[in-house]
């Protein structure tokens, strides 16, 4: 009898040694595995279906789930290790998490995916009316930018135009918030008129009440539209040249505006004549020339 017991230790060490326990939290072969759920949502923040999320592992692809119609996704018996979680919808810009650890036992369920930018990348040339924007006045479309993609993605930008049939050329998000960020990259054609102005307009009521972010050639300026009559609130001057990419940000958080320009704080301003609107594009032409902007990777978010 002891000598059986005697064999039988034997052969549970070597068993042992042969197939030690995964005491590594990130060993792959770690039985004890890792789970992830969560949801996506869009700027606005409403669940966003069927976009893609990919788990990635030293630059491969693992496993790929699909957001439900309440945005809901889920990955379960993940093996454990450091991954690269990569988002994909429709109309925006893809999401990118890394490094996103997932050691043996994790159990995240709440991990939330925004997107925030539209790219356009997917939108048909010539729509006027790519989604998430309502045309409101002016000529707008969907094009080819045949230049070198310098401060933007490459591929297709949502152009707005203004001439002397439509001197004002209007672009608005189809939601409605009090506090946001909004995000454009913008550039003026180089055949423009020199009395070109682009921005941004928000806090949109209707066509004679809004807030505007008017941008000429040599002046950043800030107004408000009341009834169709225009107050000046801000000005700077900057010099802006045609054919160059410029990005401008405006943040609202309980009708405190902060203004940036490439990432530069441009100046702030506390207002409340305007509480709640929507957000948009603005082209004009001051002396009904021909006026060509372009606008891309345009970053809504309502907070």
């Amino acid at each position: 009898m002891k000598i059986l017991l005697s064999i039988t230790f034997f052969c549970l060490t070597v068993i042992d040694c042969i197939n030690p326990p995964h005491s590594n939290k990130f060993d792959p072969k770690n039985p004890d595995k890792a789970i992830l759920e969560g949801r996506v949502y869009m700027y606005n923040n409403t669940p966003l279906p069927d976009a893609t999320i990919s788990l990635i592992l030293d630059g491969v692809e693992i496993e790929v789930s699909t957001s439900d119609s309440m945005g809901n996704f889920k990955f379960i018996h993940i093996n454990p290790g450091i991954y690269e979680i990569q988002a994909n919808a429709e109309h925006f810009t893809s999401v990118e998490f890394y490094p996103e650890s997932l050691p043996a036992g994790t159990y995240i369920e709440n991990f939330e995916i925004y997107f925030h930018t539209f790219d356009f990348e997917d939108e048909t040339p010539g729509d006027s009316s790519p989604y998430g924007f309502r045309p409101v006045s002016g000529t707008w479309l969907i094009k080819k930018d045949s230049l070198a993609p310098d401060k933007h993605s490459a591929g297709y930008v949502y152009c707005g135009k203004a001439n002397s049939g439509s001197p004002q050329a209007i672009s608005i998000n189809e939601g409605e918030t009090d506090n946001f960020m909004f995000e454009t990259n913008f550039k003026v054609a180089g055949s423009s008129d020199p009395d070109w102005s682009a921005g941004i307009i928000f806090v949109y009521q209707n066509s004679q009440n809004y807030y505007l972010l008017r941008i000429v050639s040599d002046s950043i300026n800030l107004y408000k539209v009341i009834d169709g009559a225009i107050e000046p609130l801000r000005l700077k001057y900057v010099h802006f040249s045609n054919d160059n990419w410029y990005r401008v940000e405006i943040q609202c958080s309980n009708s405190y505006y902060v203004l940036r320009l490439n990432g530069e704080y441009l100046f702030a301003i506390l207002d409340k004549t305007f509480i709640k609107g929507s957000v948009g594009l603005y082209v004009a032409s001051k002396n009904s020339g021909d006026i060509s902007v372009s606008f891309d990777d345009i970053t809504i978010q309502f907070k």
